[in-house]
C-alpha cells in the first residue's frame, strides 16, 4: 500500500512541476470571460475615456496577478499610469513597475484610435 501512495504522490508531483508557464495560469484569472464587460471599475473608467483617441486600456502580469493599467499615446503627454488589480485596488504606478511586468497586451482602444500599438 505505501508504494501505491508513493507512486500516486509522485505522478501528482510531475503533473505540477511539468505545466507550461502560461498553462500553469488560471485562463480568467478575474474569473470573468470579458473584464472590460464585466469589471464594473474598469467598465467605467474605460467610459470616461472613450471618445479620446489616444487613451488605451492594457492588461499584464504582475507579480502572479492580472492588472489592469491605462496608457496614452500622445506625443505630447508625460503621465504614469495607476496598475489596478481585478478588483480595481491600487498596485502602484507604472513608471516604477513597468519592467517587472509580462504578458502585457492592449485590451481596448476607440474605433479613432492614434495609437499604433
Amino acid at each position: 500500500m505505501l508504494n501505491v501512495t508513493k507512486s500516486a504522490f509522485l505522478v501528482f508531483s510531475f503533473v505540477l512541476i511539468s505545466c507550461e508557464k502560461d498553462d500553469c495560469l488560471p485562463k480568467n484569472p478575474c474569473e470573468v470571460q470579458n473584464p472590460i464587460q464585466e469589471l464594473p471599475w474598469l467598465k467605467e473608467a474605460i467610459d470616461e475615456v472613450r471618445t479620446d483617441e489616444y487613451s488605451y486600456y492594457s492588461t499584464a502580469l504582475y507579480q502572479g496577478e492580472r492588472i489592469f493599467f491605462y496608457g496614452n499615446c500622445d506625443p505630447l503627454a508625460n503621465y504614469a499610469s495607476i496598475i489596478r488589480n481585478c478588483a480595481g485596488d491600487e498596485l502602484g504606478n507604472t513608471n516604477e513597475v513597468y519592467d517587472r511586468l509580462s504578458e502585457i497586451e492592449v485590451i481596448w482602444k476607440p474605433e479613432n484610435s492614434k495609437c499604433n500599438l
